[in-house]
């Protein structure tokens, strides 16, 4: 478990070693948004392959291996940007969201909306500098975000998670 606040000079970019194993059941993790610098949810939370991806504004979100949510009803698949096709609104604050991926699925539920989206993911490629895989990233885009991340291990807990997942 850690938490990030982003600061005014420190970077917004974090992926979380070591890499996720989306083999058998998948990886299972939970991200609380503690606190947010507007309403607008402006936070990438989601993976990425290519851990060297520039680190500026939501350029990483913009990298062929990252996907994930964005305040600002926008999804991220390959580094394309979708607005408002799925559904999705904005991260908000005290919003507590499980996450799960599966070798080709990437899933998130928000507690708080009692909702779930997901997005196919593609295959690592070999060719960045992490040998094809992919990691737990967030981009903090405005000062004074505040996330906590916390593995979620607890059986009973991912048996429930996977029963959400499979409505």
């Amino acid at each position: 478990q850690f938490s990030y606040e982003k600061g005014e000079y420190d970077s917004p970019f974090l992926s979380c070693k070591p890499s996720l194993d989306g083999s058998g059941d998948g990886f299972f993790w939970k991200v609380i948004v503690n606190k947010l610098y507007s309403s607008k949810g402006n936070i990438f939370i989601g993976i990425i392959g290519n851990i060297s991806a520039p680190q500026k504004k939501l350029l990483d979100a913009r990298d062929a291996t990252s996907y994930g949510w964005i305040g600002g009803h926008t999804r991220v698949i390959g580094g394309s940007l979708g607005y408002r096709d799925s559904g999705w609104t904005k991260f908000t604050t005290g919003e507590c969201l499980h996450f799960h991926f599966k070798s080709d699925k990437l899933t998130m539920y928000s507690v708080q909306k009692n909702r779930k989206f997901t997005m196919d993911v593609a295959p690592p490629t070999s060719c960045n500098d992490n040998g094809g895989a992919y990691y737990i990233h967030f981009n903090a885009i405005n000062d004074d975000t505040q996330i906590t991340l916390k593995p979620l291990t607890d059986k009973d807990a991912r048996a429930r998670l996977l029963s959400k997942f499979d409505r």
